[in-house]
């Protein structure tokens, strides 16, 4: 059994703890910090897997190639730093944890302003997807931090917080271009000029889709098939209605009508673009969806009942990684 599998199952462990005991949020989130950084340190020492070797090769090029290939300036924010990293400590392992470890503590500020339950950051980060995109598709696993910020946790109060919620959307966009797809959610906002604001750049999106990239491509990320993800979209999107009982007010509506966008984004990135592309695409949508469900689980149940529901929620998002060979193979490295 390997190591990295060992601390994928501690994280597991602490995570389903918080399903039951809820303790000071900030003795949590030192408790999965340490916790993280230890898996990131062995998983980073084991056997590169896929996109990661390449990550690793590229932080030897030259900054002439960095600089002069549009490749890497369309997504600034993580090349440049890494490669400006790499130039301080000329360790390619040493980049690596160091941005898992910047990036976390980012994203557990973000969460900790806005009173994220400890059990949710362990489930966020156990969840099937994350770890995909954790040892695999790295650009993608960073600018999900921020999309998720940009759209949840940076709270609407006025218009300074939406010029950061911007701000962040941006950032992630020149992380990892595929971000500007999920842009329009920090529109869905209630009130009638924001659902018109949203409605003008979900049509703007779409239409930058269909228009630039009708393109299909025959590569793949593993075995688990394109159903598979539209499948679980459908499924967490049918579990959110449940819990609202099918009616739909005030933030519950955004959210609703947000799990509207993820879908129907997902279909139409399924009918134009290639399945690889597709997956990158639903599996944001994913990550993304799982907090709406876990804001309705907090606000709908009463105590007891809660632990029950948040017990059955983390197991159904974490089974996939003891399931799909894809995605174990990525905790069974050496």
């Amino acid at each position: 059994m390997s190591l990295v599998f060992i601390a994928y199952m501690v994280m597991c462990f602490f995570g389903i703890f918080f399903c039951f005991f809820e303790i000071k949020k900030i003795v949590g989130y030192v408790v999965f910090f340490v916790l993280f950084t230890v898996f990131s340190i062995i998983a980073r020492n084991s056997e590169l897997k896929v996109d990661m070797v390449n990550y690793f090769q590229i932080l030897s090029y030259d900054w002439d190639s960095y600089l002069t290939n549009f490749y890497y300036l369309k997504e600034p924010v993580y090349w440049l730093s890494s490669k400006f990293l790499f130039s301080i400590v000329n360790n390619e392992l040493l980049v690596f944890i160091l941005i898992d470890v910047i990036s976390m503590a980012l994203f557990l500020y973000f969460c900790y302003k806005n009173q994220v339950s400890n059990y949710f950051v362990f489930l966020f980060f156990c969840f099937f997807v994350s770890i995909m995109g954790f040892q695999n598709i790295y650009r993608q696993y960073l600018a999900t931090f921020l999309i998720f910020s940009s759209v949840f946790l940076i709270k609407d109060k006025g218009d300074l917080s939406f010029f950061k919620k911007n701000v962040v959307m941006v950032i992630s966009i020149l992380t990892h271009n595929v971000s500007a797809l999920f842009y329009p959610l920090i529109y869905l906002r209630l009130g009638k000029k924001n659902l018109t604001y949203f409605f003008i750049v979900t049509c703007f999106v779409f239409y930058f889709l269909w228009k630039f990239l009708d393109t299909k491509s025959s590569s793949e990320t593993g075995e688990v098939g394109v159903g598979v993800f539209l499948g679980f979209l459908i499924f967490l999107f049918f579990i959110y209605s449940l819990i609202n009982k099918f009616r739909f007010y005030g933030e519950e509506l955004i959210n609703f009508l947000k799990f509207i966008y993820l879908i129907v984004l997902s279909l139409f990135c399924l009918s134009l673009l290639g399945q690889a592309q597709f997956k990158r695409v639903i599996m944001i949508a994913l990550v993304l969806s799982i907090y709406m469900i876990y804001k309705a689980i907090e606000l709908k149940f009463k105590k007891n009942d809660k632990i029950l529901i948040r017990l059955t929620f983390f197991i159904v998002l974490v089974i996939p990684c003891f399931i799909f060979n894809s995605v174990k193979n990525f905790l069974m490295v050496q």
